[in-house]
C-alpha cells in the first residue's frame, strides 16, 4: 500500500462560504492560543480549584491573578488535611506546621512578635498580649487578628491557662487553673466579656454541642453556658467501671460520640485501644450505646479534644480509623525528660495501631487551616 500523500488545497477554487468557515476557524484557533490565562472562564477555574486538595497549591492558584483569586473566594468550604503544630525555633519569627499532605509550612508571625501563643482553636491560634493583658484569635494563613474579650487581671498569666480546641465557629473556651478551683471561660464572637463556668474536672472529655456544654467526669453533665446551670446528668455506659472516663467527646455530624482511650504502659505503640460510644435517646432517656465502628468516618484526636470528618473529604486517609498522638519522653543530658509526640493511626476494624511519623518537635495538637 502506498504512502498517503498530503495535498494542498487551492483556496481560489473553494466556494466563498467554505472560505469563510476556514477563515473563522483559523481566527478562533489564533485567539485560543493567544488568550491570556486570566481570561479562563470562572466555572472552569472553579472546577480546577476543587482538584487542589493541598492548601499550598490553593494559595499559589489564588496568587496568579485577580480573576483566579475571585474564582476561589476566602469562604471556600473545601476541607483541607489538618496541620500539626510543631515546636521549631530554627527560623526566627516563624511558626512551623507539618501537614499530613507531607508538606511543612513556615508561617511568618512578625505581626504578633512579643505575644505569647497559649493554644489553638479549631481553625485559629490563640495569642496573649501580656503587656495589655488582651487575647486574640490569629488565622495563621491570612494573618487576620480577631480580638477576644479582655482577659482581666483576676485571672493568672499565660502559664496558668490553656485553650481548649473546640470544633465550632461559635465558641472559644479557655481553661483557667485557680488556686482552689478549675474554671472554663467561654465566649462567642462579639461577646464583650467571658462567661465563667465552674467545673470539677476537665481532664476528660468535654464539648460544646447543640448550644450546651457537655462535661464527662464518669457521668456526663449537660451545662447551660448562659446560666452556668447543670441541666441534666447522663449516667455512664453500663459496661464501664466507676473509674473509667471518656477521654473525648466528639461531634459526628450532629451526633455525639464518647471515646475512651487506653494505653498499657509497656513502651509499645501497639498497646493502645479505644472504646466507642454514641449518645442516643432510649425510652426518652439519653444513653451511651456501644459502637463497633464509625463507618466512613475518621477521627483526629488532640490531647483532650477530637474531631470527626468523612474519609472521602481527605484523600489518602483510611475510613474507620483514629489518628492520634502517642506521647514519648526523651532524656535530656542537662535537665528533666522532654515530652514529644508521635503521630499514630488506630484501625478500628483490625484493632491495630501503627506509627505514621516520628517528629521530635510535634507539640501534640491539630489545627485545621482555613482561608477565612
Amino acid at each position: 500500500m502506498g504512502a498517503v500523500q498530503s495535498q494542498s488545497v487551492d483556496q481560489s477554487k473553494l466556494p466563498q462560504a467554505q472560505l469563510g468557515i476556514i477563515s473563522s476557524e483559523s481566527a478562533n484557533l489564533t485567539h485560543l492560543f493567544t488568550r491570556d490565562w486570566s481570561d479562563l472562564p470562572v466555572d472552569i477555574l472553579s472546577i480546577i480549584s476543587t482538584k487542589l486538595p493541598i492548601l499550598k497549591d490553593v494559595i499559589h492558584f489564588r496568587a496568579v491573578c485577580k480573576s483566579w483569586r475571585s474564582a476561589v473566594p476566602l469562604s471556600d468550604p473545601l476541607p483541607r488535611p489538618p496541620w500539626i503544630f510543631m515546636d521549631d525555633e530554627c527560623i526566627p519569627r516563624t511558626l512551623t506546621f507539618f501537614s499530613l499532605d507531607s508538606f511543612n509550612y513556615c508561617i511568618d508571625i512578625s505581626k504578633i512578635e512579643g505575644m505569647q501563643l497559649v493554644g489553638t482553636t479549631y481553625k485559629h491560634m490563640v495569642v496573649l498580649d501580656e503587656v495589655n493583658n488582651s487575647m486574640f484569635l490569629l488565622n495563621p494563613i491570612t494573618k487576620k487578628l480577631v480580638p477576644l474579650p479582655p482577659f482581666g487581671k483576676k485571672y493568672p498569666r499565660a502559664h496558668h491557662i490553656g485553650v481548649e480546641t473546640i470544633q465550632s465557629e461559635d465558641l472559644v473556651v479557655i481553661r483557667v487553673k485557680l488556686p482552689h478551683e478549675l474554671v472554663l471561660l467561654l465566649c462567642r464572637p462579639g461577646d464583650k466579656e467571658w462567661k465563667m463556668v465552674e467545673v470539677p474536672d476537665v481532664n476528660h472529655g468535654h464539648i460544646y454541642h447543640k448550644g450546651m456544654y457537655y462535661i464527662n467526669n464518669g457521668s456526663t453533665m449537660v451545662v447551660d453556658i448562659d446560666s452556668s446551670e447543670t441541666m441534666s446528668t447522663i449516667p455512664p455506659p453500663i459496661d464501664m467501671t466507676s473509674d473509667m472516663r471518656f477521654s473525648y467527646l466528639i461531634e459526628n455530624f450532629g451526633d455525639l460520640l464518647g471515646v475512651w482511650k487506653n494505653k498499657l504502659w509497656c513502651g509499645s505503640v501497639n498497646e493502645y485501644w479505644f472504646g466507642l460510644y454514641k449518645l442516643e435517646n432510649r425510652n426518652q432517656q439519653p444513653q451511651w450505646i456501644k459502637m463497633n465502628n464509625i463507618g466512613d468516618r475518621i477521627l483526629f484526636l488532640n490531647s483532650s479534644t477530637g474531631f470527626c470528618f468523612r474519609a472521602g473529604d481527605f484523600p489518602g486517609f483510611k475510613e474507620n480509623c483514629i489518628y492520634f498522638f502517642s506521647a514519648r519522653f526523651k532524656r535530656s543530658p542537662i535537665g528533666p525528660q522532654e515530652e514529644f509526640f508521635d503521630l499514630c493511626k488506630y484501625d478500628i476494624k483490625t484493632d491495630k495501631t501503627e506509627e505514621l511519623k516520628s517528629v521530635e518537635s510535634i507539640l501534640g495538637y491539630w489545627i485545621f487551616p482555613s482561608l477565612h
